[in-house]
């Protein structure tokens, strides 16, 4: 989770020095590409990342998806909601805008590790039935909430999907309101999981709005986990 943190420390940074406190100093290339290493890989065995970040005083947020090469997406998706003006930016355009930037790019070998490898050539040829090849272990999404000193809350997701998903799928970690949603008001909230079944009830957005409604977050997040265990038969791993 580190270089998440590390990431989110640039954010912060002249917003308020409580959460840069928080966040060690330093932090090289190395220690930013080991934040994407270990990502699923996709049907044809490529890493494609998604990442959402958003900064609850201002209802700012960047997002990009299906982006290749690159060695920290929390990074890039900062700099979509700093420098353009738009909210999202997906495939080849993300990576022709990060390389416009200068963020550099990576080789696609350093971010394949060979467990991730091995599980790709196990399961390229599953044919997957009646239900997906999704478990606990079959996602790599982390995800970071920040609060500062004075109440200014912020999010941020990062992942590589699900094993084995279809070139080009987007789950749910860089929708506004799925993968994450910080707002000063009422909190921040960042999920992990079966994506599609958190898209299907904008997960994170809902959650907020039940604890504007008076509940405490423990029950708010209980409420939803069941009803996508049960309703949706999905997977929720982590919400924070």
């Amino acid at each position: 989770m580190e270089p998440l943190y590390y990431s989110l420390m640039g954010f912060w940074k002249g917003v308020s020095v409580c959460v840069c406190l928080c966040v060690s100093e330093g932090g090289g290339e190395e220690e930013l590409i080991e934040s994407v290493r270990s990502s699923a890989l996709n049907t044809d065995g490529e890493v494609e990342l998604d990442a959402i970040i958003m900064d609850g005083r201002t209802l700012a947020s960047g997002a990009v998806s299906c982006v290749k090469n690159i060695a920290n997406p929390v990074s890039l998706a900062r700099a979509v909601m700093e420098k353009t003006a738009h909210i999202m930016l997906t495939g080849r355009g993300a990576n022709m805008f990060a390389e416009s930037i200068g963020i550099v790019t990576v080789p696609t070998e350093t971010l394949v590790t060979e467990y991730e490898m091995k599980e790709w050539e196990k399961h390229k040829n599953y044919v997957t039935g009646v239900m997906e090849d999704f478990n606990s272990q079959a996602h790599d999404t982390v995800g970071a909430v920040a609060v500062d000193c004075a109440g200014n809350v912020a999010c941020a997701t990062s992942t590589g999907g699900i094993r084995n998903k279809m070139v080009g799928r987007v789950g749910d970690s860089p929708i506004i309101g799925s993968g994450g949603y910080a707002d000063n008001f009422t909190g921040a909230v960042s999920c992990t999981g079966h994506g599609e079944s958190i898209l299907k009830v904008t997960l994170a957005r809902l959650i907020l709005s039940h604890i504007e409604q008076g509940k405490i977050p423990f029950n708010a997040v209980l409420h939803y986990m069941l009803v996508i265990v049960v309703y949706l038969f999905g997977n929720i791993n982590e919400i924070i």
